[in-house]
């Protein structure tokens, strides 16, 4: 006997045990569960496709429909072929797969769980356009990231909103990369594509041999900026091509984009997104890198080319088309591959699994629940709720966002320079520029009472936390050397001043929160590996060094402990990094010289602080958490436990930053 239906909560798979269901579509059911072996939440893909497949009544056996045998077990074969592939992919803006596993007769991708939204919920949550600089706070690090892609040889093909995921700790992700959307031939020699209206490029239309490259992808990075900044789903590419051929005007032409007297999109940008949307390949950009360079060099004089929508300057946005996030299925009879000549398809078979007629659409619905890696997926992992209109997430994160172009082409990561995981040992990744990055230090998972209930009120109630993940924290603050190597490398980003106290190992002022953020991604793209600001919880268990105390060293603090307002007259201005000694962690100035950002939005209590050292993604996300005191302190300020917040644009003399990175063991 068949039937359908997830695997209950509880069921334990391999080490992992399924807490429940985050999404579940037609080719997929997507779980929240805990692995029991690294103690971390994950989110588990199953391969199960309804339209052809049951689950065996009683059981978790997975078995096809009478008929359908061959079918399914071609297709999970390329379930696991892709999740070879995408395992492969360690770069920031890539979720990752970390093993596939089989059982129940089918196959289960494991992948990173992580708190945020996809961009289509974002948009439809905010119901208005978004600025220049919010796109590019998204599409920049989406580029690089299809730019890592494309270095394997692998495109993409389903690049939209529902596809692109803002996390709440760090920048956007790109998702679902079982939509790659590789032919599949049926019994009759058919081929179906499944593509998204709208976002897909014409010669992806074509069931026919037909050359497909990088520039594939980029339409659809154009086409999901456009939704962006119109607030308006994106004319279909055939569309255009038929008005266009009946001399009739580009539909996907608009009168401009309404985002008030100073947010006016700058001709540069559009150029670079009309290019993007260009109908004939050649037009386009022929790679992520040169995308990028397009969206910060200053635009040439001339007409745009017919093949190109005009986005022009003022305009009022409309609602969204949700027809546009419908997929289409076409056939073509007798067509013998649609794999790019250019470059091939390795992944993308695992969501198409049923051979369907030309008239049919396939309607899912966005991502709403989980993050899911490198299959079809209709969840997306959130607990970014209870904001309200003022709370700033990621990516429009009020004004004025620090943004780079970066070095655009992301290589395989560099070596990395370890001498353990144990608690306390250095680590360091090299520089695809050349060098080494920050120096940082082991910090393994612990529990810790994070607060105090008797005294400052923001800092009560005393709860426990439970740090389930290994990170590297740096073991200095930011110096100017190191940022300045960023600012040189980035064109736009300026070197913040000093002071007229020095530069070099002092460590970096100056620095609002969307810089240090900026920073954080530059060196993750140096290194392919995942560097951010701490969270609230992980910088006060690292500052704790395993004490219990008001600092690091005890309950009292001198001034031959740290930089601070020791008497009157104290403190004047800060000092090289790594001048007083480490904690027992090996962490120097967790106390004084400057205060440090970090990840969390401001609350004035911990009555809806988070369990698991992740970082609040509600309150007043204008404003975020500052720890460890500064120069100009007083001694209570630099204990462990004292909380501050600054607005994320404020700059001070007093205040820097250093960086955590997550560590895959």
């Amino acid at each position: 006997m068949l039937a359908d239906g997830p695997l209950t909560s509880g069921y334990q798979l391999d080490h992992y045990t399924i807490e429940g269901v985050l999404g579940a579509g037609s080719f997929g059911i997507t779980y929240k569960a805990w692995d029991e072996g690294l103690q971390t939440r994950v989110a588990i893909k199953e391969y199960f496709p309804s339209d052809f497949a049951r689950r065996l009544a009683g059981t978790a056996e997975v078995a096809p429909l009478p008929g359908q045998e061959e079918l399914y077990h071609d297709i999970l074969e390329k379930f696991l072929e892709e999740a070879r592939i995408q395992a492969r992919f360690k770069h920031p803006n890539i979720i990752r797969v970390h093993r596939y596993l089989e059982a129940n007769s089918t196959a289960y991708l494991i992948m990173d769980y992580e708190e945020g939204e996809s961009l289509e919920d974002f948009l439809k949550r905010e119901d208005r356009c978004l600025t220049e600089r919010e796109c590019l706070d998204i599409f920049v690090p989406i580029l690089r990231g299809l730019s890592r892609v494309h270095q394997e040889s692998v495109l993409h093909r389903d690049i939209k909103p529902a596809n692109i995921y803002l996390r709440s700790q760090g920048e956007a992700t790109l998702l679902d990369f079982g939509a790659a959307r590789q032919l599949l031939a049926d019994a009759n020699a058919q081929m179906t594509v499944i593509l998204t209206r709208g976002y897909a490029a014409p010669e992806q239309y074509s069931g026919e041999h037909v050359e497909q490259g990088p520039e594939t992808d980029l339409y659809g990075i154009g086409a999901t900026i456009y939704r962006c900044l119109v607030n308006k789903a994106p004319v279909e590419s055939v569309t255009r091509i038929t008005s266009i051929h009946n001399k009739q005007a580009d539909p996907l032409e608009v009168s401009g984009i309404s985002m008030g007297a100073n947010n006016n999109v700058s001709e540069t940008f559009r150029n670079a997104v009309n290019s993007m949307l260009a109908l004939e390949q050649s037009l386009r950009p022929q790679n992520a890198e040169a995308a990028i360079k397009l969206l910060y060099v200053p635009a040439q004089s001339g007409p745009v080319s017919d093949a190109t929508v005009v986005i022009a300057a003022t305009s009022s946005p409309s609602e969204s088309n949700d027809n546009a996030e419908t997929e289409f299925v076409a056939a073509a009879a007798d067509a013998p591959s649609a794999r790019s000549n250019r470059m091939p398809v390795y992944i993308g078979l695992a969501a198409l699994l049923l051979l369907i007629p030309l008239s049919y659409f396939l309607l899912r619905q966005p991502a709403v629940l989980a993050v899911p890696h490198s299959v079809s997926t209709e969840a997306v992992a959130t607990t970014t709720q209870g904001a309200s209109e003022e709370v700033i997430k990621p990516p429009g994160q009020a004004s004025e966002p620090v943004l780079t172009d970066g070095p655009t082409a992301v290589e395989p990561a560099p070596a990395v320079v370890v001498e353990s995981f144990a608690l306390g040992s250095s680590l360091s990744h090299e520089l695809k520029s050349g060098g080494q990055g920050p120096a940082m230090i082991i910090i393994t998972p612990g529990e810790f009472l994070m607060g105090d209930n008797d005294g400052d009120p923001t800092e009560s109630p005393l709860h426990s936390v439970a740090l389930s993940h290994t990170i590297a924290m740096a073991k200095y603050e930011t110096s100017f050397a190191e940022y300045d190597q960023f600012a040189r490398a980035e064109d736009g980003i300026a070197r913040p001043g000093d002071a007229g106290w020095g530069r070099k190992n002092r460590p970096v002022i100056n620095v609002d929160w969307r810089e240090a953020r900026a920073y954080a991604a530059w060196i993750s793209d140096q290194t392919g590996q995942h560097y951010r600001l701490p969270t609230e919880a992980e910088w006060e268990f690292a500052a704790r060094g395993g004490s219990n105390f008001h600092y690091a060293m005890g309950d009292t603090i001198g001034g031959d402990a740290a930089n601070y307002v020791e008497t009157d007259g104290g403190g004047s201005a800060t000092v090289k990094v790594g001048t007083f000694a480490a904690n027992d962690y090996g962490l120097h100035d967790m106390h004084g010289n400057v205060w440090e950002w970090t990840a969390d939005c401001w609350a004035v209590n911990y009555s809806q602080a988070k369990t698991d050292g992740g970082a609040l993604a509600s309150g007043d996300c204008s404003r975020r958490v500052l720890r460890g005191g500064g120069w100009n302190s007083e001694a209570p300020l630099l204990r462990s436990r004292n909380r501050s917040a600054g607005l994320i644009k404020t700059k001070s003399v007093a205040l820097g930053f250093r960086l955590v990175v997550e560590i895959e063991r």
